[in-house]
């Protein structure tokens, strides 16, 4: 029972790796070409948006035959975090009503992420940035109150990052270094998720 448990805890850990092992597969499977260069071959760290792997047909006018492994990955990631997030709220004490609303907002984030594939990219993007800016705020009260100082200092980092991406995106500033910017976001989020679940790994592990 408590093995099965362990186990449960660390799926999200496994949802990230795959996350970005399918990814890489993605990008090296991406014919070509960016928004500022149709033309080019193949996927461009510094040029390409992550979720131009999910195209079917690439910017060049190709079929993107990498975008099986960008659906896995956005699945497994998904996936795990939602696991994640059910399990947050244990990392600190706040009322119920408020772990409720922690939960029902990040996993509604989550589902309309994974939902971005069937259409509708940008509304997605904006429904799902609300809800995850909401859950991300909730958490870190959460985090505040119960004394946790660095994840609430790592996450400050993260919240200011996606605040950043989520500027640009709507003002068209500066948009030349958002595909970068994404990158490194995706970075933050994705250190700050792992120390959160191996802190509440060991929490649950030490009861």
């Amino acid at each position: 029972m408590y093995r099965n448990k362990k186990i449960k805890l660390l799926l999200p850990l496994w949802g990230m790796g795959f996350f970005v092992l399918f990814y890489v597969l993605a990008s090296l499977n991406y014919p070509g070409g960016s928004r500022t260069n149709p033309d080019a071959v193949g996927f461009s760290f510094w040029n390409n948006y992550l979720c131009d792997l999910l195209d079917i047909q690439t910017l060049n006018g190709d079929f993107n035959p990498g975008r099986t492994f960008t659906l896995v990955a956005l699945f497994m990631l998904c996936v795990g975090l939602m696991v994640l997030w059910l399990h947050l709220p244990k990392l600190f004490n706040t009322n119920v009503g408020n772990n409720h609303l922690v939960r029902a907002t990040g996993i509604l984030a989550l589902v309309l992420t994974m939902a971005m594939p069937l259409g509708n990219h940008d509304l997605m993007v904006r429904v799902a940035g609300v809800a995850g800016l909401i859950a991300l705020i909730l958490v870190m009260y959460g985090l505040f109150k119960s004394g946790q100082t660095f994840l609430v200092r790592f996450g400050t980092l993260c919240l200011v990052v996606f605040l950043a991406n989520y500027l640009i995106y709507e003002t068209g500033a500066y948009l030349e270094a958002l595909p970068v910017i994404q990158k490194f976001t995706f970075v933050f989020f994705m250190a700050w998720f792992a120390w959160m679940n191996l802190t509440l790994y060991q929490q649950e592990k030490s009861r």
